[in-house]
């Protein structure tokens, strides 16, 4: 048996252990260790079978940054950024990166298994502060020059990483390869409900726009799940694809209408929204089960005191894997998806899984309704959330059927990465 590659993740303290509550992604590939500060670097032996994850805290050290290179001296393509790019097999026709662990679980989960036999996955964002451009510069330079391979010609199809500097290297690195940027996220995260996303954008996107273009000048394809900003940055619009085929099939592994389910943050006034179709729901005696994240303070208060008087709905405030997640997803009549910071932000992964499994829809997203597959009679569009028990009963009951020919830009199966592997 081939000895497995050493992943150490490192963290400031325990507090930062929930970055990786998802590491058993890893475990096919990794010996996973867990370091705690810096000093521990000592004593461990760097080789070409070492790879290096950081913490969201300690991602922002440029200190621990210059420690690990110097460790390391010559050996720069085994940093942190990318198993992937060290482990390429002959029969894999593409790489995957993503930013952040639970995006990383989340992309896997929609990769059918025919697929997953012709990708290696890497989870790794580009380290270094981006307010150091001096120094990622030097970096970068490094980097470049160092172990490239020409052989590989697959796709390189990177989320969310809205890094220049990104791209220079993997363009160095793999320069025959077709790369892909895909943004599952708005490129601004500023919680203001109170107005439409293309006037956000006017207003404070103009430093977006030159990194955009900065990519784009290097060949890559940019493609956005927003159409607002796909149309506002003249990018490419794919939606967040799902494999239809699995979710169909977990669908009949599970039973049916055991209750509604929500989970999600609730930041910000987004909280009130919650609590609103929590207490609709117990007026209209259906079951439900609601799993509520990023509560502090007040707002926490409110969800407590209501699950302590409440019959019907159960609040929980753990986290669940992703896997659960779709099981209580399958069994429930209805998917509930609320928009996170604009209204008409593109859609989430919750409408594609919606639209996989055949599930009635509750959203407060106005922009659901200009959709070829919307049909309002089971599609609800409510603003607030305060809705009458018999609009839910009519909800929960109804017959929903989508058409395929509607949907069918949301199936993995005919995304960018699909075309890519066939």
């Amino acid at each position: 048996m081939t000895e497995k590659f050493k992943l150490y993740i490192v963290v400031s303290d325990k507090s930062d252990l929930g970055d990786f509550t998802n590491y058993e992604l890893f475990k096919d590939y990794f010996e996973v260790i867990f370091v705690f500060k810096i000093p521990s670097f000592k004593e461990i032996v760097f080789s070409k079978q070492s790879f290096f994850l950081l913490s969201k805290r300690m991602r922002q050290s440029f200190k621990l940054h210059y420690k690990i290179i110097r460790l390391l001296k010559k050996n720069f393509n085994e940093f942190i950024f990318a198993r992937a790019f060290n482990i390429i097999n002959p029969d894999k026709k593409a790489i995957i990166i993503a930013p952040e662990i639970n995006l990383a679980d989340w992309i896997y989960h929609q990769l059918p298994q025919e697929y997953k036999t012709l990708i290696v996955s890497t989870v790794f964002r580009y380290p270094l502060p981006s307010n150091k451009q001096h120094r990622i510069n030097r970096f970068m330079q490094k980097l470049q020059n160092y172990n490239v391979n020409y052989d590989f010609k697959g796709l390189v199809l990177v989320f969310n990483v809205l890094v220049p500097e990104t791209f220079y290297f993997i363009k160095a690195k793999y320069p025959n390869a077709q790369i892909v940027f895909k943004l599952v996220d708005p490129t601004i995260k500023i919680f203001n409900a109170g107005l439409e996303l293309k006037e956000i954008l006017k207003d404070k996107q103009t430093s977006n726009s030159e990194i955009l273009d900065k990519i784009k000048a290097l060949g890559v394809t940019v493609c956005s799940y927003s159409k607002v900003e796909a149309s506002f940055y003249s990018l490419n619009y794919e939606p967040n694809w799902v494999d239809f085929s699995y979710l169909k099939q977990l669908v009949l592994k599970n039973a049916q209408n055991s209750g509604w389910f929500f989970a999600g943050a609730c930041q910000g006034e987004r909280y009130q929204t919650v609590l609103n179709l929590a207490q609709s729901l117990e007026k209209a005696k259906i079951k439900a089960k609601f799993i509520v994240a990023d509560l502090k303070g007040s707002a926490k208060d409110k969800f407590i005191e209501f699950s302590k008087v409440s019959k019907f709905i159960e609040i929980s405030f753990d986290l669940i894997s992703y896997d659960e997640y779709l099981k209580y997803q399958a069994s429930s009549p209805v998917v509930i998806d609320l928009f996170r910071l604009y209204p008409d932000e593109g859609f989430s992964y919750r409408i594609s899984e919606a639209l996989a499994m055949n599930k009635a829809i509750l959203t407060n997203r106005t922009s659901i309704m200009n959709e070829s597959f919307y049909n309002e009679d089971f599609i609800l569009y409510s603003k607030d959330l305060i809705i009458s028990p018999d609009r839910l009963v009519k909800l929960s009951q109804a017959k929903v059927e989508y058409t395929y020919s509607a949907i069918a830009k949301y199936d993995v199966q005919n995304s960018l990465l699909a075309q890519s592997l066939k």
